[in-house]
This record gives C-alpha cells, structure tokens and sequence, in this order.
C-alpha cells in the first residue's frame, strides 16, 4: 500500500481522473478517498489506513446514476465490513470509514493489538461500447487474522439502466457452462484428473460458472477468488471463453 502522509482527519473525497463525454448513457469519475487514523504515526503506532478508488457516475440518466452508484457504494461497504450489497439505505463512504476506524480504536484499546488495519481498492475499465459498460475493482484489506483478503470484482453495467447486466445478457448459459469448462480443464487440469484431485472443491465435483464475470467484447472472463473454488493458498483462478 502507497505511504501516507500525517493526516488529521479524513481527506475527503478528491476527483482525479475523468472519464466523461457528452452523452444520454451512464459515464463515470473515478474518485479516491483516503484517511489514516487521527494523531497515529504508522511508523510507531498501529494504525488503520484506507485508500480507496471508485467510480462516480455523474453522466446519464438520473434514475441510471443513482442506481449505479448505489451498487458501487454497496459493493464498496460490503468489502470495508460497513454495509450490505443488497441494502436499500447505507452511509456514506466517508462515515463508513470513521466507524471503521472506531472498531479499530475499540478492539487496539481493549487488547493492545500492535498490528495496523488497511483497505485498498483500485477500479479500472475494462471494456465499453455505447450500451456496455465493465469495471474491474481491485481489493486489498487486513482486518486482523492469519493474513490480508484479495478480491478481485467485475461490474458489468448497462449504460441505459445502471443496473448489472446478468450472463443471459451475452450468451445462453447453458450452453456457454460447457465451452467455459473446456477452457477451465485445458489451463487447469491434467488429462485424467478430476477436479478434487486438481485441487479444486466445485460442488458434488461439478463444474460451476463464476458469477464474478466481465464482457470484453469476443469473449467473457470468468474469475473465481480465493476460497470460492479451492483454498486460500492456492490463489485465484480466471479463465477467458470464446462468445462464439
């Protein structure tokens, strides 16, 4: 994570880059919110630190934006531990960040813990046409434990709506499930192998599409983070198939 500077209080939110163009459809900022815990030096104390990059829908309709931004604000909490993906009503990122900090001062005061808490998240495009919008975020957090979480998510909006665009939207399901585990078994296990004996814990040892996906136009990237197919230890697993 990128050194910070003392910082008394939270920064706020800063615009640092555009993506805007004048249209009807969804287009978005990215926006970045940084905060270190008051009157705490990292060097010497334990403290939480946060960096956090995410889009901010600010072209397009306003049903579309207040939809969009709400599944990114959702998603955003959901990783910080601070909110719910399907809530209706949540706080604000920056009061999130504050309570975050307070659990952090609560649990450093009761049992003297010397080890600082972070959370980073970078978002970046993917792919956009005039109705198709993908972004990747990427995640990082330590919240205690044996080590730190890594996410990587894919959003795929429809500019129109901002709501998510589901897997039906590009290719029938059923049929993409078989060329999607071609792909799976061709960069992941060896000829004979089953997937238990690959290392892998599909369900019932069937092969299962991830519902973290991104549209790039020819093909979808299917991803699956850590613990969702195998251990932790053995990372995370992405697999591009052919549309067609």
């Amino acid at each position: 994570m990128k050194s910070f500077s003392y910082l008394p209080w939270l920064l706020g939110v800063v615009s640092i880059t555009s993506c805007n163009s004048i249209s009807e459809n969804l287009d978005y900022e990215l926006r970045l919110l940084e905060y270190q815990s008051p009157n705490c030096e990292p060097e010497r104390d334990a403290c939480l630190m946060v960096d956090l990059e995410y889009a901010y829908f600010m072209d397009g309709d306003s049903a579309a934006k207040s939809i969009a931004n709400m599944i990114v604000r959702n998603s955003t909490l959901d990783f910080l531990g601070m909110g719910d993906v399907e809530a209706k009503v949540t706080p604000g990122l920056e009061t999130a960040v504050k309570d975050l900090d307070r659990s952090f001062q609560e649990l450093k005061k009761e049992i003297g813990s010397s080890t600082g808490w972070m959370a980073e998240m970078h978002t970046s495009e993917v792919y956009r046409n005039d109705t198709i919008l993908v972004l990747e975020v990427n995640s990082a957090a330590y919240f205690g434990g044996a080590h730190g979480q890594y996410f990587t998510r894919y959003f795929n909006f429809d500019r129109r709506s901002g709501k998510l665009l589901p897997l039906s939207s590009f290719v029938d399901p059923a049929i993409f499930i078989n060329r999607a585990e071609e792909q799976f078994k061709s960069k992941y296990v060896e000829d004979g192998e089953s997937y238990l004996d690959a290392g892998f814990d599909f369900l019932e040892g069937k092969y299962v599409l991830s519902a973290n996906y991104a549209f790039k136009g020819d093909s979808i990237l299917l991803h699956y983070n850590h613990y969702e197919i195998a251990p932790y230890a053995a990372g995370q697993f992405d697999v591009s198939v052919p549309v067609k």
